[in-house]
């Protein structure tokens, strides 16, 4: 099966890398509470975040769909090619965060030891867990701290076989049944840990009654049980990835369909809707949209995602598509994983220095972007090559 290229996904992965650090960067200086734009700064890094797991979905199924052939080979290649993508910066984050932690101190060291083999196996934010100071496990280093999604999309990938296998190898009901009824559980489950942010109360008592009172939201809301159900947590994450497969495999079977009426009607109508679902999602509260609440409470941004990953595939001659594949927007979508793994760094050392916040935030912005060039090529890609080749089987 052809697989057209698409890098007007490269360059959607800019924008995801660049609403999380519009988030972390600006709401420094600028209030959740100032109207209109304080809320859609707050919403930056859940837009970042949702683009990023279900661009995630998408890629590993588009790319790999094929290249998998049921073999223990076919799987063991896959997760050299997704450990060797993503572990070599985390590691390096993990590391150096560890070494400046155990200079200054701060942290007691059975908590630090503790945690290194969690950290090391990319699993921190599979289990809630909480350090002697009461702080998440997955939020214990303060720069690496960013790397719980990336924990988050290891065990994404772990589930991508048994998806795979409903997608692909399945010929008739009777196989398929096993297939239909784990994925049904996993999107239950994912809809049930996302559904639960309008419950939260719930969580929180849960959290209250199995790790104390340590784990409630109104001591942190940050460390608390709650926010890791509902935001950090792999398994409320998992329906996104799972949206992303699902409009992957779409794709791939209508790689030859042309667009028909009905198809540049929906592709219309998804222009329209998504910049206007966006905007009615970051409206002060007082001025909220009931329904769009309640959906935004379950899905986030994901249907919004979706369609315009679809629009990417579908529509790459239309203006979306054409500014994304943009070369300077492609190379930036390249990068996006070193802008996100060093920005917090940045943004540190930049609070150090002398000026005010706002010179802060335009020379962390600066440094991030030339950092991460110069990471991508110097660090990320050869890197990434060395350890695929030290993990492959000959």
């Amino acid at each position: 099966m052809i697989r057209p290229d698409v890098p007007s996904l490269t360059g959607l992965r800019f924008f995801a890398a660049f609403f999380i650090l519009l988030n972390h960067l600006t709401l420094g200086f600028v209030s959740r509470e100032t109207a209109y734009f304080g809320r859609f700064l707050a919403n930056g890094a859940f837009l970042g975040m949702d683009v990023f797991f279900v661009l995630s979905g998408f890629i590993i199924h588009y790319n790999y769909s094929a290249k998998i052939n049921g073999s223990l080979k076919s799987f063991h290649a896959f997760f050299v090619a997704r450990v060797s993508r993503l572990y070599p910066l985390f590691f390096a984050t993990f590391a150096i965060d560890f070494l400046l932690i155990a200079h200054s101190g701060g942290i007691p060291w059975s908590d630090m030891i503790h945690a290194v083999p969690f950290f090391v196996t990319m699993s921190q934010s599979w289990f809630y867990q909480l350090t002697s100071a009461g702080t998440a496990l997955y939020y214990m280093f303060p720069r690496a701290s960013i790397a719980w999604s990336v924990s988050s999309e290891m065990l994404m990938y772990a589930f991508y076989p048994l998806f795979w296998y409903w997608l692909l190898k399945s010929r008739n009901f009777s196989w398929k049944m096993p297939g239909v009824v784990a994925v049904f559980a996993v999107a239950t489950l994912s809809l049930l840990f996302k559904g639960l942010y309008t419950s939260q109360v719930g969580w929180d008592k849960l959290g209250v009654a199995l790790f104390g009172e340590m784990a409630s939201v109104s001591r942190s809301p940050e460390f608390s049980f709650a926010f890791w159900v509902w935001y950090v947590s792999p398994y409320s994450r998992l329906l996104q990835f799972l949206c992303g497969i699902v409009v992957a495999d779409y794709c791939l079977k209508h790689v030859d369909r042309h667009c028909d009426y009905s198809d540049s009607t929906f592709l219309r109508a998804g222009q329209v809707l998504t910049p206007l679902y966006v905007v009615a999602s970051c409206l002060p509260y007082q001025n909220s949209i009931p329904v769009v609440g309640e959906i935004y409470k379950i899905f986030g941004y994901t249907p919004v995602v979706c369609f315009c990953i679809y629009c990417c595939y579908a529509n790459r001659s239309g203006y979306f598509s054409r500014l994304l594949s943009t070369n300077w927007c492609v190379r930036l979508g390249e990068r996006s994983y070193s802008v996100y793994i060093w920005h917090i760094y940045f943004y540190a050392a930049a609070l150090s220095l002398p000026g005010t916040r706002f010179l802060h935030v335009v020379m962390a912005w600066a440094g991030i972007y030339i950092f991460s060039a110069i990471s991508y090529k110097w660090l990320e890609k050869p890197l990434r090559q060395r350890m695929r080749k030290l993990l492959s089987w000959a």
